[in-house]
């Protein structure tokens, strides 16, 4: 596990690269090697990937990925291309925050 202030301050500084900063995937896929995680491709393949072992599973549920977030526990969120009716998925980092509307958690990601 991480300090969750690290990853905080990781999400920042790695959001400042101009590729991570535009696009989600590339984002996510730098927070996780930082930590030491592989993950690639598109936010419908890492979303496939974080959808096995051994990444844990929260489902939808916010309150759970939030409170792994304030373990240190490096969590990603995200939707994929079908759920969201687009072309493409979206993945955001969960980092430690107060709850939006007592059921989203705080997420850092890509613009």
């Amino acid at each position: 596990m991480a300090d969750p202030n690290d990853i905080i301050k990781t999400c920042v500084t790695l959001r400042k690269v101009a590729t991570n900063a535009g696009e989600c995937n590339a984002f996510v896929t730098a927070v996780a090697a930082h930590y030491g995680l592989p993950l690639a491709g598109n936010a419908d393949q890492i979303i496939g990937k974080i959808t096995k072992a051994p990444w844990t599973q929260h489902g939808k549920n916010g309150k759970e990925a939030s409170a792994a977030a304030e373990t240190g526990a490096l969590v990603i969120g995200g939707m994929t291309s079908r759920a969201l009716g687009g072309a493409h998925g979206h993945v955001v980092v969960v980092v430690k925050g107060k709850l939006d509307g007592d059921k989203y958690p705080a997420a850092i990601g890509a613009v």
